[in-house]
């Protein structure tokens, strides 16, 4: 009996080991994706009082079969970028949204915005976009309506209604990320512009940038850039 009561134990044993190795290899696997991300932004440092960001970004032509890669053009609450946060711009890939939509691996136009208790969400399906095309992308808060939105040229395509918790920026950031830090990015932003409260949309110059895994950026014409990895 202690033989078997042995065997069962040893059995035990070498159950929860491979309990603990599969759970130790899926917490590196998550670690791994979370930090194995790459990025290429430039950014702008404003202090106070933003209340839009706009950019032209090109849509390229983004490989099939990726997880994800996307060209944000965002709008943080705090310096440097960090706090809540409202973008828009293009994404591609294999990956679902937070409401549980794939995007299906078609180009199309994406909102993210962390709502009052600091949780990110992120939406696809903000209208299907062109390859190699340039579209004005707009984030903001829009004073007369009292609500956050996202806009492609002058069409709102996204509004929330639900008070976010902020309404004035400190501090833009536009480029390329994806979810691999030698994935592929490629994205050209140009025109950037910014808007204050009480001010008018004002071009601008990003004074630094920051990049990681195969990021990579550099200045372009009109003050815009190139975002590109690995």
């Amino acid at each position: 009996m202690f033989r078997k009561i042995g065997k069962r134990m040893n059995v035990a044993k070498t159950v929860l080991l491979a309990v603990l190795v599969v759970t130790l290899l899926i917490s590196v696997v998550s670690i791994a994706r979370a930090v194995g991300a790459a990025y290429a932004f430039g950014y702008a440092n404003w202090t106070t009082d933003l209340k839009g960001h706009r950019v032209y970004v090109w849509t390229g032509t983004p490989p099939n079969g990726l997880t994800w890669t996307a060209a944000p053009v965002a709008m943080c609450e705090l310096c440097p970028c960090a706090g809540k946060k409202a973008e828009t711009g293009w994404i591609k890939g294999m990956i679902s949204d937070s409401t549980g939509q794939p995007l299906g691996d078609v180009l199309q136009q994406y909102v993210g915005y962390t709502d009052i208790n600091g949780t990110w969400h992120w939406e696809g399906g903000k209208g299907n976009l062109s390859e190699n095309t340039w579209y004005q992308v707009k984030v903001m808060y829009s004073k007369s309506a009292d609500r956050w939105e996202a806009w492609r040229f002058s069409d709102v395509v996204w509004y929330q209604p639900y008070d976010l918790g902020w309404k004035k920026g400190c501090r833009l950031a536009a480029g390329s990320e994806n979810n691999d830090d030698q994935g592929w990015m490629g994205v050209w932003g140009w025109h950037p512009e910014y808007v204050k409260w009480g001010g008018s949309w004002t071009l601008y110059n990003y004074t630094s940038s920051q990049t990681a895994g195969g990021g990579h950026i550099q200045h372009a014409y009109d003050f815009g850039y190139g975002a590109w990895g690995p």
